[in-house]
C-alpha cells in the first residue's frame, strides 16, 4: 500500500494497483514472507492473539555449543550485517555495534557447526538440513 510517513528512503509503495480485478481496495495489507502474497489469515490471526490470552508455557530454545544451531546463527549475523550498512551513514556508533555483534555471531556459528535440528520442537516447523548456505551468507 501507500507508505505513510515513511522514513526509510529505499521503500517505496506497493501493490497500489491490487483493485481492479475485483473492483475493490485490496492495496493494504502486509505480506506474512519472503514473497509477494497477502493471506489475511496469518494478521487475522496474529490480531486476534492478545499477550494476555498466552498462559500457556512457552519453552525457550537457545542454541549453545552443545545445542548447535550454525544455521540460524549465521542468518541472523547476515540480517545484523545488512542492519549495519542501512545505518551506516546516519547513525554511525548503532552501525558499528550492529556489526560488531553480527562478527561475534558469525565466529559462534563457525565455531559450532551444526543444524537448529537439534531443537525438535523448531524442526517441526522449520526443517533444516545442512548450514553450509546460511555460513555463506554470513559471511
Amino acid at each position: 500500500g501507500k507508505l505513510v510517513n515513511n522514513t526509510i528512503p529505499r521503500r517505496d509503495d506497493s501493490a497500489l494497483i491490487d483493485r481492479e480485478e475485483a473492483n475493490i481496495d485490496l492495496s493494504k495489507g502486509m505480506y506474512d514472507a519472503g514473497d509477494h502474497m497477502m493471506f489475511g489469515f496469518p494478521i487475522a490471526f496474529t490480531a486476534t492473539i492478545l499477550p494476555e490470552d498466552m498462559t500457556e508455557k512457552r519453552p525457550l530454545t537457545k542454541v549453545t555449543t552443545s545445542k548447535t544451531g550454525s544455521d540460524v546463527v549465521a542468518v541472523t549475523a547476515a540480517a545484523m550485517t545488512s542492519a549495519s550498512l542501512v545505518f551506516k551513514s546516519s547513525n554511525s556508533q548503532y552501525s558499528s555495534l550492529l556489526l560488531k555483534h553480527a562478527e561475534e555471531l558469525f565466529n559462534f556459528a563457525k565455531g559450532n557447526r551444526g543444524c537448529s535440528k537439534s531443537f525438535p520442537q523448531v524442526e517441526a516447523y522449520y526443517k533444516s538440513s545442512d548450514y553450509g548456505d546460511e555460513l555463506l551468507w554470513g559471511a
